[in-house]
């Protein structure tokens, strides 16, 4: 969710009456913010979610992919020197 400033707000409403096939005019239905609660995970909990959730899995590993091809890059790209260091 987005919040606005107030002087945006008709230019949004426009764009999305335009989407919606409705004149720019049209006025949009307002609704109510909703309650949200903060979800916080033990290390247990989480354990389980990364077991049983692919997504999550294939998300942690790729970010591993990328720490270890980071490393990799910035390994490669220090130039070694011909000459031994005194």
């Amino acid at each position: 969710m987005r919040l606005v400033a107030p002087a945006a707000a008709p230019f949004i409403e426009a764009g999305l009456n335009t989407l919606l096939y409705r004149p720019p005019t049209t006025t949009v239905a307002t609704i109510d913010m909703a309650e949200l609660t903060v979800l916080s995970l033990d290390a247990r909990n989480s354990k389980t979610c990364e077991e049983h959730r692919p997504l999550l899995r294939f998300s942690a590993a790729r970010i591993d992919q990328s720490k270890a091809e980071r490393a990799l890059a910035t390994r490669s790209s220090t130039p070694i020197s011909p000459w031994p260091s005194s």
